[in-house]
């Protein structure tokens, strides 16, 4: 337990240190050494860590049929990740700065509405429907962000 509190720790005093400095593109990249270090530490091996390379043959049917059929386990897995990501990022924000995210509640009922229309369809497409919510997610994140932080015009003399 002391090794997750600690792990924990430095993730965020990391992060955080970074997004402060204005190196926000650069926030997640030591996280990576971070999670080795971690993982080493532990002495995990690679199939507990979920790094595990599969058949080769595997790798061939997907590749050759790459919109085949989806089951249902991969349509809430394509569709879970986004969600989770929105769900956890917009907790996050009200957490810390007190204001409910409704781009993330937009974006979560998106990502709800392309899986109950795509998860028949090919994983391409599910794919694609949740990748295009995230991004207007992001859009809107965006524009709210330059219009909440534009300087205010210099009045004319």
């Amino acid at each position: 337990m002391a090794k997750l509190l600690l792990g924990i720790a430095l993730a965020i005093a990391i992060t955080a240190s970074l997004d402060a400095s204005g190196l926000t593109q650069f926030s997640a990249l030591p996280l990576i050494p971070l999670f080795i270090l971690f993982a080493l530490l532990d002495r995990l091996s690679r199939k507990e860590l979920g790094l595990t390379l599969g058949r080769p043959a595997d790798y061939g049917l997907v590749l050759a049929h790459p919109v085949g059929h989806m089951e249902m386990n991969v349509a809430m897995i394509l569709a879970g990740g986004p969600a989770l990501f929105l769900l956890g990022s917009g907790f996050f924000r009200w957490m810390t700065c007190g204001d409910t995210p409704v781009s993330h509640a937009i974006g979560f009922m998106l990502i709800g509405l392309t899986a109950a229309i795509f998860w028949e369809g090919a994983p391409v497409a599910l794919s694609a429907a949740t990748s295009l919510a995230l991004c207007f997610v992001g859009a809107w994140e965006a524009i709210r962000r330059r219009r909440m932080y534009r300087p205010a015009a210099h009045p004319a003399h």
